[in-house]
Parts: C-alpha cells; structure tokens; sequence
C-alpha cells in the first residue's frame, strides 16, 4: 500500500514536472514569436520607408535617359547651346548620383 502511494506519488510528481516543462516551453516559443514578428515588422517598416524616399535605380536611369534625348531632339526649345550642355552635364550629374545611390 506504502508502496504503491510512492509510485503514486512519484508518478504525480512527474506529470507536474512535465506540465511545467510544457508551459516554459510554450512560454519561450510564444516570447521567440513575439521577438520573430516584432523584427519583421520593424524590417518591413524600414524597407517600405527605403522604398518610398527612393526611387528604384532602374526607374531612375531610365527617366534621365528620357529627359537626355528630349533635350536633344528638342533642342530649338532651349535657348542657346550653352543652355543645352549645361542641362546635359546637370541631368547626367543627377544620372550618376542615382545610379551609385542604389
């Protein structure tokens, strides 16, 4: 009888024992989880906000390619030549700064 009371007892025991084992473990996922999301959410801030201020480099090439060969094929609009290779070196300048931006 004293006998089995200890098995019991032991058995008890155990089954506590694996309960709180359960719930640290349950415990540690959700608190790794909490830190898993709290990072992805800061990292998808950051890249949405990178993103936004700026432009892709590809958009950004193409869009001073476009604004060189409109001053080149309208050149009448500008008024001197002057004008027109200092616009040039300007939007090639902006070109650059773009292209080693990204």
């Amino acid at each position: 009888m004293v006998e089995k009371e200890a098995e019991i007892a032991k058995l008890e025991a155990e089954q506590v024992e694996k309960e709180s084992n359960m719930r640290k473990q349950a415990k540690d996922e959700l608190e790794n989880w909490k830190k898993e999301r709290e990072a992805m959410i800061k990292e998808r801030k950051e890249s949405a906000v990178k993103e936004v201020s700026q432009p892709k480099a590809e958009e950004s090439k193409e869009m001073w390619a476009d604004c060189l060969k409109f001053i080149e094929s309208n050149s009448k609009f500008v008024k001197s030549t002057k004008d027109t290779s200092r616009i040039k070196s300007a939007i090639i300048k902006m070109k650059e700064k773009s292209a080693s931006a990204s």
